[in-house]
């Protein structure tokens, strides 16, 4: 038998990882996504030179239908997919897009200047440009204890 150093926050993320899989899995294997999962809009974060960028895909909204709500570590955008009025359920023969509010938060890796973040929407693409705050890491950071 082998011990081991119990690591408790890294196994703890470890473990909510592998149960967030777990059911994410079974989910497709019993049909597909859930309804939430499909109303969650995918996105990417990258760094490009001093600015984090967020593009998020967003079809069928228009610029008006999304909120873009920032703090420092983090950015959230709100929005709805509504269904078409004039679309009545007796004249569906195939319904597979869902509709209803969403909400998005991404965490940000490092901090960033909301005042200057600037957000664009074009072809149903939302593009967020978030300037990152120089020296402002959120990394952690070992404090020396003084006697």
């Amino acid at each position: 038998m082998n011990l081991s150093r119990w690591e408790s926050g890294q196994d703890i993320q470890n473990i909510r990882s592998q149960f967030e899989n777990l059911f994410r899995n079974f989910d497709r294997m019993i049909g597909g996504q859930t309804r939430n999962e499909m109303l969650i809009p995918p996105v990417d974060v990258y760094i490009n030179g001093n600015d984090v960028v967020i593009q998020c895909d967003l079809p069928g909204l228009e610029q008006r239908d999304v909120d873009v709500i920032t703090t420092r570590d983090s950015i959230t955008i709100n929005g709805e997919f509504k269904r078409r009025e004039d679309l009545k359920q007796e004249n569906c023969v195939e319904c597979e897009r869902c509709f209803g509010k969403f909400s998005r938060t991404i965490t940000l890796p490092e901090s960033i200047d909301f005042d200057k973040t600037k957000a664009t929407f074009k072809n149903g693409l939302l593009t967020i440009t978030a300037p990152l705050v120089e020296g402002a890491k959120r990394r952690p950071h070992r404090i020396t204890i003084e006697a």
